[in-house]
């Protein structure tokens, strides 16, 4: 596994930010990736902005979990629906991936749906094995569509090594996008 660079020690050259209504990232700017995320879990250093991958620019955020005992997430902060979206009644989101686990792990991409009252309704995208272009070291790109629940008014994304223990491995995630 390539190093990863701790969130604390990271040095940016870049000043693409995170952005919304419509919500997209390219994880370039430190102070803007920790405004709009944060790192969760315990096991204290896998979840950490990458400047060793990336699908574009130098910078992508990562999920190295090397400790079956541990688990670690990225956490956006509550993102408001956009007009549109809300008027297609659908939520896309686009990203570019790259990443390796064992044949019985996985990595959960949530997607957190928040009525008015904070109330969660969550849709998962697990990731299992090896991505397309893992050995390469290049990022696939991936999209889904997805309904959104009556009521939502706003979205949280997640991504998480695992909900209990027993994950390893590497997730690397950049040029996210929801419209």
């Amino acid at each position: 596994m390539k190093p990863s660079i701790p969130l604390a020690l990271l040095i940016v050259t870049s000043v693409t930010a995170c952005a919304s209504p419509f919500f997209s990232c390219d994880f370039e700017e430190a102070s803007q990736v920790t405004a709009e995320w944060s790192a969760e879990g315990s096991a204290a250093g896998a979840a950490t902005i990458s400047a060793q991958r990336a699908a574009y620019g130098a910078h992508s955020l990562s999920l190295v979990d090397t400790d079956p005992e541990k688990h670690a997430a990225w956490l956006s902060r509550p993102i408001d629906l956009s007009p549109e979206a809300q008027a297609r009644g659908t939520l896309s989101l686009s990203w570019k991936e790259l990443y390796a686990f064992g044949d019985k792990q996985f990595i959960r991409i949530s997607i957190l749906f928040l009525d008015g009252e904070g109330a969660k309704t969550p849709r998962h995208i697990a990731r299992k094995g090896q991505s397309i272009g893992w050995e390469a070291g290049q990022f696939s790109e991936e999209s889904r569509d997805i309904p959104i629940p009556g009521g939502t008014t706003k979205v949280r994304l997640k991504i998480s090594s695992a909900t209990s223990k027993g994950t390893e491995g590497e997730f690397y995630i950049d040029d996210l996008t929801l419209e």
